[in-house]
């Protein structure tokens, strides 16, 4: 066995590790903001979309990636269809949590730097209508791309890789000397796929956020009057001073992680992809599992920011286990009762 498949493998058990995180987590999330009423505010409802893009994600694709690294001398195994179908939800997935992080960094702006402006805050039917917007976006984006993926046979093996249409204004980037055929070229519908794909899930949020955030920043810890300059209550002033220092903390951890964990991807894998860096093929798969799971990996820090450095989240979450623990506890002892009876009964 080679360095590339003992690597792969190691790989594959980190990803089961990140979905030993990810699908109790963002599940346990998802399921108390849902059913607990005081929680379903505009905020909750952005980490709620969060936890279920990073649930589709964690259930329709890496599931099937542990499979192609744990299985590197088997063929793909299924239809092209679900060929395609996998990679439309979860890369949707992708950018819809961009979005999402984007939105709640607009919103945590507004808020602390134009407390005065109402108007322009996040109410529930806004937020909702964001939610919905950025799936249906994210979705008729990623349709197209999702059909180019077809099952691709090399070395006697199928692939399921993105197979992008040839055009006249491809960018040809070798040819032929003698017959001025071309040898190697950029297609144009991967390049325009490229562009926009990683300006809407990674350029444009993270230069949105490195602003925002910064500008928060400064407000709450250089700025004389970091709050709505009305307020004369300097002990209130104080304690919200306070709160909106520790939830900003929580979404900086939340960004910077989002910067160093996709900053590879996106420049890297893109180069690579566009044919711009090359690398030695009995590594450029290594590289390729590395830098796909640190794009993924979101699905796991967000679930441990969100759900255990917030403090109402992970209050109702532990109640939440605490009465399911009890119930099954209960049923138990029920149960147990019950054959008891019916054994003394018999007697």
């Amino acid at each position: 066995m080679g360095p590339s498949p003992i690597v792969d493998i190691g790989i594959a058990v980190i990803y089961i590790i990140m979905l030993a995180i990810s699908i109790p987590g963002n599940a346990l999330i998802a399921l108390v903001i849902f059913k607990e009423a005081p929680l379903r505010t505009p905020m909750n409802l952005l980490v709620c979309n969060i936890a279920i893009a990073s649930l589709l994600i964690g259930i329709m694709r890496v599931p099937f990636k542990i499979f192609s690294l744990m299985h590197f001398n088997m063929d793909y195994p299924f239809s092209v269809a679900m060929c395609q179908f996998q990679q439309l939800l979860p890369t949707a997935g992708v950018m819809v949590i961009s979005l999402t992080l984007t939105t709640i960094c607009v919103d945590r702006y507004i808020a602390i730097v134009h407390p005065l402006k109402k108007y322009l805050k996040l109410s529930k039917c806004r937020t909702t209508f964001l939610i919905f917007g950025y799936w249906m976006l994210s979705l008729a984006y990623f349709a197209p791309y999702a059909s180019f993926n077809e099952l691709y046979e090399y070395q006697s093996r199928n692939y399921c890789i993105p197979i992008y249409p040839e055009s006249p204004d491809d960018i040809v980037l070798t040819r032929n000397e003698t017959t001025g055929k071309a040898l190697s070229s950029i297609e144009l519908s991967r390049l325009i796929n490229w562009i926009f794909f990683g300006s809407l899930a990674f350029l444009i949020p993270a230069l949105i956020m490195i602003v925002l955030y910064s500008k928060t920043i400064y407000t709450l810890w250089f700025s004389k009057a970091p709050c709505d300059r009305t307020q004369i209550n300097i002990h209130h002033l104080q304690e919200r001073l306070r709160k909106n220092r520790k939830a900003i903390k929580l979404l900086v951890a939340c960004f910077l992680s989002f910067i160093i964990f996709n900053t590879p991807y996106y420049t890297i894998f893109l180069l690579m992809d566009l044919k711009q860096l090359t690398i030695d093929r009995a590594y450029s798969g290594i590289l390729i599992n590395i830098l796909i799971f640190f794009n993924y990996s979101s699905i796991a820090y967000n679930a441990i920011i969100y759900g255990y450095f917030n403090l109402s989240i992970r209050e109702r979450i532990l109640v939440a286990c605490k009465m399911s623990v009890r119930k099954a506890s209960y049923r138990i002892i029920s149960r147990f009762s019950k054959s008891e009876h019916l054994e003394i009964s018999t007697v």
